[in-house]
């Protein structure tokens, strides 16, 4: 993205609502290419002073060519707050590079704000003027059909981005992914955080539950790398409904598993947290999903041991890995086992706890293990993954447990 150029905005009277209705250079023309100058400008037509806003805009609205035009009017459909080329390419079917060298335009000339990298963003009144100009200019089912194509995008890049933070994840073959790295998905879930976000919303208001879930769960690995990113609890809310609308008790344990996890690590919402486990629990026990119950007992235990209710963490602890043991998920054995070792040492039982902590070796160092956390299919989840977390750890140092896999 070019910084702003002096030379170019010269020609452009009222291109930034910062400078009000600027003149044109002396000596210059002023053309209007309605025949006369828009309202409000003064009776001898020259701009100088008196534009308003709105006739500042469209001045230089009018002097742009028609795909400038195109790709201003449609960048107003971008819900979040600031854009990169290829989502306005998506919006107005130009080429990636011609989208890109319109942008470049449209900051020079002061009609968008130079953000970080190669993004851009309106100035606030700029942005009501270009949706005004969307509704007058371009019919119902075209501005529907702009939106739906870019939530579309927006949706299936999110999904292929998060499925990059999976284990050993290769791209299937035959394909183009996008992105084509997991650095570029990581660059992208960020930028396009807020835009994603809000076509899983507008997915989940028009009861697309099958693609609310699908996102959900490609983000499931990515969660732990983002972990500063807002959004999770609200995430995991609308796939855990989702899959409640598509009547999959077993999905929906899953997707309640991630959110009781979200719930706690970043809100710090233990009540909430435990209620959304143990129902977890009960949809698995419904499903004969032994891995999705252990899980959802690890995250009771963690919510109970947050509120320093050891006796009932080391409860939940004890079936989460009784459950792991009977399903060989050495993985999560590993992780119920730690979390029962850190509530014995919070109930001054510290000889229980060792022994606890020396049956993790064998399980940490069983190559078994690595077959954990790979498939699609299961809740299988590695000790190893990250578990940092940006509220703090209960008075034991306990760490909550991973999400589990659905």
């Amino acid at each position: 993205m070019r910084s702003p150029n002096s030379a170019v905005t010269s020609r452009w009277p009222c291109a930034s609502p910062a400078t009000g209705c600027s003149a044109a250079p002396r000596g210059a023309p002023t053309t209007w290419p309605t025949g006369s100058p828009p309202k409000n400008c003064g009776s001898t037509g020259s701009p100088r002073g008196t534009c308003t806003s709105s006739s500042a805009f469209a001045l230089s609205y009018a002097q742009l060519t028609p795909d400038l035009r195109l790709l201003f009017r449609r960048l107003a459909l971008v819900p979040g707050p600031d854009f990169g080329s290829a989502l306005g390419a998506v919006l107005t079917g130009l080429s990636p590079r011609r989208t890109e060298q319109s942008l470049d335009e449209l900051v020079e000339l002061g009609l968008l704000i130079p953000t970080t990298g190669d993004r851009a963003a309106f100035h606030d009144l700029i942005r009501l003027y270009a949706a005004d100009r969307l509704r007058d200019e371009e019919t119902a089912e075209d501005i529907r059909a702009a939106r739906t194509r870019m939530n579309e995008w927006l949706l299936h890049t999110a999904r292929a981005a998060g499925q990059w933070f999976e284990p050993d994840h290769t791209p299937p073959p035959g394909t183009s992914a996008v992105p084509h790295s997991r650095r570029a998905a990581r660059e992208w879930l960020e930028d396009e955080g807020e835009n994603w976000f809000a076509a899983l919303r507008d997915a989940a208001a028009h009861g697309r539950h099958t693609m609310v879930v699908a996102v959900a769960e490609s983000m499931h690995w990515y969660a732990h790398w983002g972990i500063f990113w807002g959004h999770w609890p609200e995430v995991f809310a609308l796939s855990a409904t989702a899959a409640r609308e598509l009547g999959d008790p077993r999905t929906e344990a899953a997707q309640l598993n991630q959110l009781a996890w979200s719930l706690q690590l970043f809100l710090g919402d233990s009540a909430a947290s435990e209620r959304r486990a143990l129902q977890a629990e009960r949809l698995a026990g419904q499903a004969g999903d032994q891995v999705q119950q252990a899980w959802a007992l690890a995250h009771a235990a963690h919510a109970a041991a947050a509120k320093e209710r050891f006796e009932d963490a080391l409860a939940y602890g004890d079936g989460a890995v009784e459950l792991f043991e009977r399903e060989d998920d050495k993985a999560g054995r590993a992780q119920a086992l730690l979390g029962t070792a850190h509530d014995l040492l919070a109930l001054a039982r510290p000889r229980e706890a060792l022994d606890r902590l020396r049956q993790l070796p064998a399980l940490v160092t069983d190559p078994a293990r690595h077959r954990t956390g790979t498939s699609r299919t299961t809740s299988r989840r590695t000790p190893g993954a990250p578990s940092a977390s940006p509220t703090p750890a209960s008075a034991t140092g306990r760490n909550p447990p991973p999400p589990s896999r659905p």
